[in-house]
């Protein structure tokens, strides 16, 4: 996770961009859904990876990660070891879901920046 996180960093860094201001969790997030969106989004990553590659796009730093092939295997065994009908189970769902909510809102504020940033640097040039 550590990797990822200095990857993203470094990513934002590169094309100047701050980071996000921490967005607060109403409660701490079960590890086993933490796991699912951290593992899952880098499934999604190494086929985005694959994509962008195959147009010549160059790919940001967190795309290069190794993927995490072992690691979700091992991951989804875990999972399946969660009675589907426990409260632990429906803790997870619900977890996960909220952690869906805490990227959406992260990406609506990126989006925000980025926007923002873009009219300042077009007023800006638009003066000149």
């Amino acid at each position: 996770m550590a990797e990822m996180i200095a990857a993203l960093d470094a990513d934002c860094r590169s094309r100047g961009q701050a980071p996000l201001p921490d967005l607060p969790a109403s409660r701490p997030l079960d590890t086993l859904a933490v796991g699912y969106l951290t593992l899952g989004s880098r499934a999604g990553t190494t086929l985005l990876a694959r994509r962008a590659t195959e147009a010549g796009c160059p790919l940001p730093r967190a795309f290069e990660l190794p993927p995490a092939g072992r690691a979700w295997r091992d991951f989804r065994a875990r999972l399946d070891r969660v009675d589907p009908t426990s409260h632990r189970a429906q803790r997870i769902v619900q977890d996960a879901r909220a952690g869906f909510d805490l990227h959406r809102a992260a990406a609506a504020l990126a989006w925000t920046m980025t926007r923002d940033d873009a009219h300042d640097d077009f007023l800006r040039q638009s003066e000149g």
